[in-house]
């Protein structure tokens, strides 16, 4: 049986799927002699099943895994590896994800603090014929600070939290990628946390399962700065101005900008029904007398998917809903909606529904409101993440 043929052609469908979106990754982990690792059983689970496969096991609280080849795909394309790149690693997990990475990027640290594991990790780069790798044998929530500033990290494994820490050796601009442990620890979500001059901007890529993190003990709790899932939430919750907004001449005329927030989706425990909302703030009377909201949704999956949507605004009472709407592999759909409600001085909320059977894999959703004013027409964006 000829796997690499195989797991090209897994790769392959990942691309189609929406997992993997570097066409360098894609050549790299499709060339790795993955037989120098995994037994022909491994292989089979690896690539056929594209499941997670054991390479440390020493009792049922002391197990390691190679990623699935869809998470390695996912992963990397979350952290947007570029060549230039410095990427700390948290965890090891096999060799495999690491040596594709360091394959694309200019450095890469990589912290482990399980002794067996760690030289596990050693022997597979030798086998993997790759010389410049080594692990760093230490606690990985404290990091590495005399390697960095990081452009790129990579925890590999469940945690509670994220220490702030982490985020203060990542570059402006850089990107933290973290499977965080929601209210249980098997329910857990990947989030994308890229860090801006003065905040940042948090990504939900839906649920995942991972292992948890190996660490002998939890670095001093920063109850101010440390990222948890409840924080997550507040800062989601918080208001954002769209720079989009800024470099539109309609409003200049004004001296005011409208301030548009976004929320990210309220996820349900059965993961069935989404919710988005859209709160407009206006400063000055009258400004907009009339919105068309146009979505476009996408499928990145390689099946159809049917949902139904609905906008509600709650201050009105108006309601619109959409039954039965068939996304097709690949193509985008556009939804629009009209909205005839004057948007005066305060507040205007709008609220996104949409419920699906089956979950968006990376659906990523851009909405265009079309501003009318004394007949002249203007539209500025709005990107909203869906992580369906």
């Amino acid at each position: 049986m000829n796997f690499q043929k195989l797991f090209q052609i897994l790769l392959a469908k990942h691309i189609k799927m929406g997992y993997l979106r570097d066409i360098r990754i894609k050549e790299i982990l499709g060339n790795l002699p993955l037989e120098r690792l995994l037994t022909e059983d491994q292989l089979k689970r690896f690539i056929l099943a594209d499941s997670p496969v054991l390479f440390y096991y020493k009792d049922k609280k002391n197990i390691r895994t190679v990623s699935a080849p869809h998470m390695i795909s996912m992963m990397t394309s979350m952290m947007e590896l570029d060549s230039s790149d410095n990427v700390l690693i948290l965890g090891s997990k096999g060799g495999i994800i690491e040596a594709t990475i360091s394959q694309a990027v200019e450095k890469v640290t990589i912290v482990e603090q399980h002794d067996e594991v760690a030289s596990i990790t050693e022997e597979a780069f030798i086998k993997l014929g790759i010389k410049n790798l080594w692990v760093q044998r230490q606690n990985p929530l404290f990091g590495l600070p005399k390697n960095g500033p990081y452009s790129k990290i990579l925890i590999t494994g469940a945690i509670p939290f994220i220490p702030y820490s982490l985020i203060d050796q990542l570059s402006i601009n850089g990107i933290l990628v973290a499977p965080l442990i929601m209210n249980h620890p098997n329910f857990q979500n990947i989030f994308q946390i890229i860090k801006q001059t003065k905040n940042l901007e948090i990504v939900n890529f839906g649920g995942v399962i991972f292992g948890p993190l190996y660490f002998t003990e939890l670095p001093e709790i920063n109850k101010n700065k440390d990222i948890t899932i409840q924080k997550i939430i507040n800062l989601i919750k918080d208001e954002r101005k769209t720079p989009v907004l800024e470099k539109k001449e309609f409003f200049k005329e004004f001296s005011i900008l409208p301030k548009i927030e976004c929320h990210n989706l309220i996820f349900t425990e059965t993961n069935e029904i989404y919710q988005n909302i859209a709160l407009f703030k206006m400063e000055k009377e009258e400004l907009v007398k009339e919105c068309e909201l146009q979505m476009s949704l996408f499928n990145p999956d390689s099946s159809p998917i049917q949902i139904s949507f609905e906008l509600f605004s709650p201050s009105t009472g108006e309601k619109q809903k959409i039954n039965g709407i068939l996304l097709k592999p690949q193509i985008p759909f556009l939804l629009k909606f009209n909205l005839k409600i004057p948007l005066k001085v305060g507040n205007f909320k709008v609220h996104f529904v949409c419920i699906s059977l089956k979950r968006f894999r990376l659906a990523h959703t851009r909405a265009v409101f079309h501003v009318l004013k004394n007949k002249q027409l203007d539209e500025f964006e709005v990107s909203i993440e869906f992580n369906m």
